[in-house]
Order: structure tokens, then sequence, then C-alpha cells
């Protein structure tokens, strides 16, 4: 579930972040970023940040989608990786397979696919893999 403490949930909010699809854009193609990245419109093919990818409420994505942390508000159609956290919102739902070091799903919130959860291993030790799949 979602942290208790609000300081520690992630927020649908573009504020400080450095590349914007804004309400009522659409776009397809890549979108390679090393910074954090809020898709408020519709965007369709593949997204790789450095930072954070935020999709916002009432947004769709048909996209793979690589980051640091990934938070869904909206609807995302395809598989995320991120080498931190992937969070799905109330509103939110994935429709594809998920790879992260942890994996939030909010009550209401959606996750169809594979969920791979992968630790960062301690130095000499092989990474410890968890698969689960959702239905």
């Amino acid at each position: 579930m979602f942290p208790k403490n609000k300081k520690d949930q992630h927020k649908a909010s573009p504020a400080g972040i450095e590349t914007i699809l804004g309400v009522g854009t659409s776009a397809e193609g890549t979108i390679a970023t090393k910074g954090d990245f809020f898709v408020g419109g519709s965007f369709k093919g593949k997204i790789e940040s450095g930072g954070n990818v935020v999709i916002n409420k009432g947004t769709k994505v048909e996209a793979d989608i690589t980051a640091v942390n990934v938070i869904v508000h909206g609807e995302v159609t395809g598989d995320v990786t991120a080498s931190e956290t992937i969070e799905v919102g109330n509103a939110g739902s994935i429709r594809g397979d998920v790879k992260g070091a942890a994996v939030r799903v909010a009550e209401g919130g959606v996750l169809m696919g594979t969920c791979t959860i992968s630790a960062p291993a301690a130095k000499g030790e092989k990474q410890k893999t968890q698969e689960q799949k959702e239905g």
C-alpha cells in the first residue's frame, strides 16, 4: 500500500518537473529525458527517463516506460521498468509487465501482468528476484 505519511507519497503534480506533455496534447514517438517527465495528455511510443515519470489521472499512455520511479494515476498499456519504485494510484492502471525494486498498488488501482521485484544485491551476492503473476 501507499505510505500513510503524506510527505512520502508521490503526487501527480508538474511542479519541479523538467518535461511536460500537457493536458489536451497528444504525441507519438520516443521521449528520452535525463530529468522528470509529467504526462498530462495522451502518448503512444516509448518513454525513457533518468528521473521520475508521472502519468496524470485521466491520461492514456500506450508505451513501454523506463525510469527511476514511475507513478501512475491514469492508464498505461505497456511494460514498466523502474530502478526504484512503481506506484499505481487508486484511479490508475497498468496493463503490462512491471519490474522494479518496489511495486505499490493502491486500493482501486489495477495491475494486470507479470510483476518482478528486484532488490539491489549486496556486494558479491547475486541479485534477489521475486516473480508473481497478477491477473
